[in-house]
C-alpha cells in the first residue's frame, strides 16, 4: 500500500512521461513507462536503471548518509532498506543487494569487518532456500554475476589505471579517479553478465559502459529527488 501511494504521488505531480519513467527508477514500476523510453534503455544498455537492484539499495542508503549522518543514517537504513525490499516486489537483485547490505552495516555499527564474498554467498544461498527455482532467472544471474565481477577485478583495475595519475596534484588525482572508478566498474561487471546475456538474449549491447558512465550520476540524483518528491 505505501508504495502505491507513493506512486501516486508522484503521478499526480508529474507528466505522465516523466512520472512513468520516474516510478520505474524509483520502484522498478514500468507499467507506466512509454514504449519509447523502455526501447531507448535497452537499446543503451541501461535497462538496469529501470529494474530494482543493489544499484537502488545504494542510493537508498546514500540518501540516509546525507540526511542523518554515517551512523544515525546506518542505522535507520536498516529498516527502511527492509522496507524498501517488499516495496520493490522482492526480487533476487533486490534481495541480494539487501542481505549484502544490511551484513556489512551491522558489522559496521559493531565495528567489525565483513567480508564481501561471504556476505555474497549468505544472499545467493538464502534466495536458494527459498526458492530453488530462481537459479533460472536471467535477473538473478545477471545480478550475482555483475557483483561478482565487481568483488574480483573491481579493485585491480582501478589501481592499475589510476598509476598514470599517481604524481599528480590532489584535486586531478580525485577527478581522474572518480571516472576510472565508473569505469572500472562498468567493466568489471561485464566480465560475468556479457556471456550470460549471450546466452540467454543472443547480443550484448556495447555502449553500456559509456552510457553507464554518462548517467549513473543523473540516475542517482534523479532517485535521491524522487525519494523526496514522492514521500
Amino acid at each position: 500500500r505505501l508504495a502505491q501511494e507513493l506512486k501516486q504521488s508522484v503521478i499526480r505531480q508529474l507528466p505522465e512521461r516523466q512520472a512513468g519513467l520516474l516510478n520505474a527508477v524509483l520502484f522498478g514500476d514500468r507499467s507506466g513507462m512509454f514504449e519509447a523510453d523502455s526501447r531507448g534503455l535497452r537499446k543503451s544498455g541501461l535497462s538496469h536503471m529501470a529494474a530494482v537492484s543493489g544499484m537502488h539499495v545504494g542510493f537508498l542508503s546514500i540518501f540516509f548518509y546525507i540526511v542523518f549522518g554515517r551512523k544515525f543514517g546506518s542505522i535507520l537504513s536498516i529498516p527502511a532498506v527492509i522496507c524498501f525490499v517488499f516495496m520493490a516486489g522482492a526480487s533476487p537483485s533486490v534481495i541480494r543487494a539487501a542481505v549484502m547490505y544490511l551484513i556489512m552495516t551491522v558489522s559496521f555499527l559493531r565495528f567489525e569487518e565483513s567480508e564481501a564474498l561471504n556476505s555474497l554467498a549468505i544472499a545467493l544461498t538464502l534466495l536458494l532456500l527459498l526458492n530453488p527455482y530462481a537459479i533460472s532467472r536471467a535477473s538473478m544471474l545477471l545480478s550475482f554475476g555483475a557483483t561478482l565481477g565487481l568483488l574480483l577485478f573491481s579493485g585491480r583495475l582501478h589501481r592499475l589505471l589510476i598509476q598514470p595519475f599517481a604524481k599528480q596534484g590532489g584535486i586531478v588525482r580525485r577527478f581522474a579517479g572518480t571516472g576510472i572508478s565508473a569505469v572500472s566498474c562498468s567493466i568489471c561487471s561485464m566480465i560475468f553478465t556479457t556471456p550470460i546475456l549471450l546466452a540467454m538474449f543472443g547480443y550484448v549491447t556495447l555502449l553500456s559502459p559509456l552510457a553507464n558512465l554518462l548517467t549513473l550520476a543523473v540516475v542517482g540524483l534523479d532517485f535521491e529527488l524522487g525519494l523526496v518528491l514522492s514521500i
